[in-house]
């Protein structure tokens, strides 16, 4: 996943969001 790489607020919120659910499912 290289959601770092993106340098913005709203995307960097979803890519955390995103990172958090798929750890949980994982």
């Amino acid at each position: 996943m290289s959601c770092n790489i993106h340098s913005g607020m709203l995307l960097l919120q979803l890519c955390d969001i995103k990172n958090y659910r798929s750890n949980t499912f994982m």
